[in-house]
């Protein structure tokens, strides 16, 4: 947005830039190092929706074990 901005091509004042990410996609380092970023630049504009569905990483998903894509799965009793 700031290339945009700076070269007069866009006014962004007030904009944000929205961000869809699956749980596998921020397991890279790609995605740390872009929110590293980020916070470094001290950007304020960013949403990032990301969508949980347990399909690339096992260890979260273990910990959500009513996850209807997790093989295997038990239920807590109630009221633990």
């Amino acid at each position: 947005m700031r290339y945009l901005e700076n070269r007069g091509i866009l006014e962004t004042k007030g904009r944000k830039v929205w961000e869809f990410v699956g749980d596998g996609e921020m397991d890279e380092p790609e995605s740390l190092a872009a929110l590293s970023l980020a916070a470094r630049e001290r950007l304020d504009n960013l949403i990032f929706v990301v969508n949980c569905n347990c399909s690339a990483s096992t260890a979260r998903c273990a910990q959500r074990p009513d996850h209807p894509g997790v093989e295997g799965r038990t239920r807590a009793p109630a009221g633990t």
